[in-house]
Parts: structure tokens; C-alpha cells; sequence
């Protein structure tokens, strides 16, 4: 019953037949019946956070045999409170005229004690 039309052939039909023919038609079963199912994918992986990126980056470069559980625990810690810290230090507005309190006092031979202000 070939009226002369051709037929439309689509990628995913042409992908299977050239599996087919190449001897790879079990893979290419497996993907036609996958295909035809829906999915059931696992939720993606929670990003690591910038604490567990820092103790990797810290546990890779300087690797040790001292290592254990307690250790990277304690290290882990105070990296989060590092980072908070940090994040609590930046929520403060700064200018660009800011700078430090401090009292500068040159040092003189001639006051007792080395020239310290009591």
C-alpha cells in the first residue's frame, strides 16, 4: 500500500533504527521504554555551603593523619562562626573616611618608662 508519499521519519525513530542496525538494540529498548514512562528523578543534590566549601578547600591543602571526627568538627565550627562574624562585621555601613581610633604616641627617651603616657 505504498501510495508514493514519503514517510516522515522522526530523530528519535531514526536514532533507534540506526541502534538497531549497529547491533545496540538493547540500549536503544531500554531508552525507547524509559521514554515511554515518566521519570522518577531524585531531587538535586543541596549545594554545598560556604562553610563545608572552606573546610574541603582547607582539608584538601593541608591533609594530615591528625585528622578525626572531633578535629574536623572543631575546625568546622570555627569556620561558622567565622563566617558569621564576618557577615555580622560587614551589616556595619562604613565611608571611605573611616579609619581606626587610635591614639599614636612617639616614643620619647626623655619620659620615664620609655616614653609610654600613664
Amino acid at each position: 500500500m505504498d501510495d508514493g508519499s514519503p514517510t516522515i521519519v522522526t530523530r528519535r525513530d531514526f536514532a533507534q533504527q540506526l541502534a538497531f542496525g549497529l547491533g545496540l538494540g538493547t540500549a536503544s529498548a531500554a531508552t525507547a521504554v524509559s521514554a515511554q514512562e515518566p521519570e522518577k528523578k531524585d531531587p538535586p543534590p543541596r549545594p554545598p555551603t560556604p562553610a563545608e566549601l572552606i573546610l574541603t578547600g582547607i582539608v584538601q591543602q593541608y591533609p594530615s593523619e591528625h585528622y578525626n571526627a572531633e578535629v574536623i568538627e572543631g575546625i568546622f565550627g570555627d569556620i561558622r562562626s567565622d563566617l558569621a562574624r564576618g557577615r555580622e562585621l560587614s551589616k556595619f555601613p562604613l565611608q571611605n573616611s573611616d579609619e581606626p581610633a587610635f591614639v599614636f604616641a612617639a616614643y620619647r627617651s626623655d619620659r620615664p618608662h620609655g616614653g609610654e603616657l600613664r
